[in-house]
């Protein structure tokens, strides 16, 4: 089924609100559920929000609780998430890294004590339509072995990069994992396979079914052993740089997860951002051209993103019927 974007955004503020929520952090939180799910990420719009909502029930994520700064030198700061809200604490974080970015050039937030950020790639676009450079990740409970291992030890800790484009911003969003878990849940629930291995089923051999990968929590890394090794080092970096719980350290319930948000501003010489645009286009526009010699068609990241922003401005945004007998059903009567 499709539905308009105000008939979405306007069913999960009320849910949000319902549920203790201030209005104006139930219209954020409700906008990038929204815009995830208006852009193709169902997985980290409606598909998850009922277990958003049910951690805020839970008291996992502490509703009222705001980031606190726990330290700062130059242009790094040190932020604790208190387990607040994590689309807003790291809404607040990149703005901050972009305000410390405005002063120096360069600003690097470290947050610790943060729930679950939902699509990364909100914070890089956040960035990049202000026209900064931007890089941020997180970590994850364990749900990844490490290579060579069976033992969920480490985690697919989705890492972001983004900067401006001519037409829009260029969005890598990617799990260190072959696929993220919130990508396995939807291809299950379309009754899909993976186009490619994505993990390990119960008797250790690679297999196309989500479920099967679900059911063992063995997703395989990306690039395999490199994978595991940009986890670990990913890890490292968000845990000591916040002082916060390393990927060992957080439980299940995902509560207490470490973040970094970069920002890179571009410099206000104007020959300096033409010849900056001009690199860009060059890089783009002579790489397409010659897939497109071969028959080839390829694509820059977050350009099937805007693709499906432009579908569902046109058709509606698209969600599964299941999900939203689901959604409705949190709305008191």
């Amino acid at each position: 089924m499709r539905v308009s974007y105000n008939q979405l955004f306007s069913l999960l503020s009320d849910i949000l609100i319902e549920v203790g929520l201030k209005q104006h952090d139930a219209e954020v939180c409700a906008g990038i559920f929204t815009d995830n799910t208006r852009d193709g990420i169902s997985s980290h719009g409606v598909n998850r929000f009922p277990r958003f909502v049910s951690q805020i029930i839970n008291e996992i994520i502490q509703i009222d609780n705001k980031p606190e700064q726990i330290g700062g030198f130059g242009g790094v700061e040190r932020w604790d998430g208190r387990h607040g809200i994590g689309p807003l604490n790291a809404c607040f974080c990149i703005d901050r890294a972009m305000a410390l970015a405005e002063e120096h050039g360069i600003g690097a937030v470290a947050l610790r004590n943060t729930t679950h950020w939902m699509r990364g790639g909100t914070y890089g676009l956040r960035a990049a339509e202000r026209g900064f450079y931007a890089i941020c990740w997180t970590n994850t409970m364990p749900n990844m072995p490490p290579w060579g291992a069976t033992r969920k030890l480490i985690g697919n800790n989705p890492i972001v990069f983004a900067l401006p484009g001519e037409d829009h911003p260029y969005v890598l969003d990617m799990a260190v994992s072959q696929y993220s878990y919130g990508k396995l849940e939807t291809l299950r629930t379309s009754g899909e396979k993976l186009p490619y291995p994505g993990g390990f089923d119960q008797s250790g051999t690679l297999t196309t079914d989500p479920d099967a990968i679900l059911k063992t929590e063995r997703i395989l890394p990306a690039g395999m052993w490199k994978g595991a090794g940009l986890s670990m080092i990913l890890d490292l970096f968000a845990a000591t740089l916040s002082l916060g719980s390393p990927t060992i350290d957080i439980p299940r319930k995902e509560d207490n997860a470490s973040q970094m948000f970069i920002a890179l501003h571009p410099g206000t010489e104007e020959h300096d951002q033409k010849a900056m645009r001009d690199i860009m286009k060059r890089s783009v526009t002579r790489t397409k051209e010659v897939c497109a010699e071969f028959g080839e068609e390829v694509h820059f990241p977050g350009e099937g993103v805007f693709a499906r922003r432009k579908q569902s401005d046109a058709e509606g945004i698209f969600v599964h019927p299941d999900i939203w007998n689901t959604i409705e059903s949190l709305r008191s009567s």
